[in-house]
């Protein structure tokens, strides 16, 4: 799947080439601001038991760090496809957490449909202050929403999962339907 992963790359880079790069940097108005979250491609990825999972956004997904600075985009988005790779990796082979979870539910698919057939994205592609960016707290607000929508897109056109479950609840119903108009309206 690094033919996926690598048309993932040059996707989101041209995208993100679009915006100002103060908002991967972490600096000023902007470091409260996570970094990048984008959707990586599953290393088998069976043609017809492609699952993606879409969940509301990252906690402290630090891409940009004091001994790992931001050097250019192409470094960037590279590192933030195999932070989200590895990420998964890791915690969708782990045990069962207490409670219902995200990842829990992604170990449960995993077991199900083959933990290599789960695809995880995220409807925002930043956090701020920890928490889904919001029009009134977060900086760039409008480009965090636009950059998310776009991205998101990106990675459903270029994995066309069979199944797309959104799992990031209500309080983001709003930017769903932004992103997905005519999917919640029979």
């Amino acid at each position: 799947m690094i033919n996926m992963n690598k048309e993932l790359k040059d996707r989101y880079i041209k995208e993100l080439n679009k915006y100002d790069d103060h908002l991967f940097r972490r600096r000023d108005l902007y470091a409260r601001l996570s970094g990048l979250f984008v959707t990586s491609c599953p290393s088998a990825w069976t043609l017809g038991s492609r699952i993606m999972v879409v969940g509301r956004e990252t906690k402290a997904w630090n891409i940009v760090t004091e001994n790992a600075p931001y050097v250019d985009l192409s470094d960037y988005v590279s590192r933030a496809i195999s932070k989200q790779s590895a990420h998964l990796d890791k915690h969708i082979k782990e045990k069962r957490d207490r409670g219902s979870t995200f990842f829990n539910f992604l170990r449960e698919l995993g077991a199900a449909f083959g933990r290599d057939n789960i695809a995880w994205a995220n409807l925002h592609c930043f956090s701020f202050g920890n928490t889904m960016p919001s029009v009134r707290r977060t900086p760039a607000y409008r480009d965090v929403i636009n950059l998310s929508e776009a991205l998101l897109k990106i990675a459903i056109d270029i994995l066309s999962p069979n199944v797309i479950i959104f799992c990031n609840g209500t309080s983001s119903i709003n930017i769903r339907r932004k992103f997905f108009p005519n999917v919640w309206r029979k």
